[in-house]
């Protein structure tokens, strides 16, 4: 096996991986480890936690002050 070759998973598969992390992280009741200073960021994100990276990114266009 060549470090290029793909593995192949059916999609329900997927899918049902992708629900559970949804349901996990929508139902999740542990503390905000972490808070960011912005009440509605720590509301959607859960917080900050450790091992986890969240990019918050727009268009350099938007939100110009200049």
């Amino acid at each position: 096996m060549t470090p290029f070759s793909r593995i192949h998973h059916p999609l329900c598969e997927l899918i049902d991986d992708a629900y559970s992390t949804i349901h996990r992280l929508h139902t999740r009741t542990e503390l905000v480890k972490y808070t960011t200073g912005f009440v509605h960021l720590d509301r959607v994100t859960g917080g900050l936690h450790p091992g986890e990276l969240i990019v918050i990114a727009s268009s350099p266009s938007v939100m110009r002050t200049g």
